[in-house]
């Protein structure tokens, strides 16, 4: 899909990454695809900060919501749900059981006072997790399994698809994609410094 913003700019789903049509990304197996997706992660996390200090929840981070222009630049979409309350039951419509793969179990339990910015930060470590693995963290088809993933299920290491990279990585994906909202991130500001120190040392 093709998407318009800014100044007309065109911009274009970052879900495509998935499937390694970009002609311009390095290769998924090179240590520069590692470092080229979690630059991305910090566009969105500075994106996400910004949103946040201003009292702004997302709540919606999923490939198809991270948007890069030509340039590179990374675009935060679809504040559809920012302001709005995660109410009824989740439904087996295309575009929720979509949405459910990233959404935080204090989401999927329809925790409405308990959502604040740390959902956020487990939506976007589960869409970066994707990115670098090539594996959602929640891969079931069904709402009960993928509900039981969310809920009970540890997602497998980004080392296990990727042997090579350094065990903080891990340790980092690990603290964001807490089930517990209490053992996450407090504010994604340290989620974007953990990164970067990653980067760093790398």
């Amino acid at each position: 899909n093709k998407y318009c913003g800014g100044e007309g700019t065109e911009l274009s789903d970052a879900g495509k990454l998935l499937n390694q049509t970009e002609d311009d990304w390095p290769t998924f197996n090179s240590k520069e695809y590692i470092c080229k997706v979690l630059q991305l992660a910090l566009q969105a996390t500075a994106g996400l900060a910004y949103a946040h200090q201003q009292g702004v929840i997302h709540r919606d981070i999923k490939p198809a919501n991270l948007l890069l222009d030509t340039t590179g630049h990374l675009w935060i979409a679809d504040f559809g749900l920012a302001h709005g309350e995660l109410g009824g039951d989740i439904t087996l419509t295309g575009e929720v059981l979509g949405t459910l793969r990233y959404m935080s179990p204090e989401q999927a339990q329809g925790s409405r006072g308990e959502v604040d910015c740390r959902s956020d930060i487990y939506s976007l470590a589960a869409t970066m997790y994707e990115l670098l693995t090539l594996h959602p963290v929640v891969d079931a088809n069904t709402q009960p399994d993928m509900l039981r993933q969310i809920l009970v299920d540890e997602p497998r290491p980004i080392s296990f698809y990727r042997a090579s990279i350094a065990p903080s990585l891990d340790c980092i994906f690990q603290k964001a994609l807490a089930k517990d909202p209490e053992d996450r991130y407090s504010q994604i500001e340290q989620f974007a410094d953990d990164i970067r120190t990653y980067l760093n040392e790398g």
